[in-house]
């Protein structure tokens, strides 16, 4: 698969190989941009995945007369934020847990 619009047509049709093309494409172009908004590699390789996963999903959004790269930063930044808002999320309840009184059984039945 050497055209690019053969690549984006092929994975219009869910074909593997060209996911596998796109993925290997812009990987490093994606991970440079994951990284940024991320604590660590593995963060970052997590919204990458789910960034890969978004476009698989929406490539029949993709206007193969624009640039790619454009949509895709859109689509890794995206993921990247929502993955920061679902750290927030979780960091609130754990704390908001850990301020809970304890009960003692016996304190409250004297």
């Amino acid at each position: 698969m050497s055209d690019w619009s053969e690549i984006v047509a092929a994975c219009l049709k869910k074909d593997r190989a060209a996911q596998r093309a796109l993925y290997h494409v812009h990987f490093s172009y994606g991970m440079s941009i994951a990284i940024r908004y991320c604590v660590d590699r593995d963060q970052a390789v997590a919204v990458l995945h789910d960034a890969f996963l978004a476009v698989f999903r929406r490539v029949d959004r993709y206007n193969v007369e624009q640039a790619f790269r454009p949509w895709f930063r859109t689509i890794v930044v995206r993921a990247a934020l929502d993955h920061i808002k679902k750290a927030r999320k979780q960091i609130r309840y754990v704390e908001i847990a850990d301020h809970t009184p304890a009960f003692d059984r016996e304190d409250t039945l004297s």
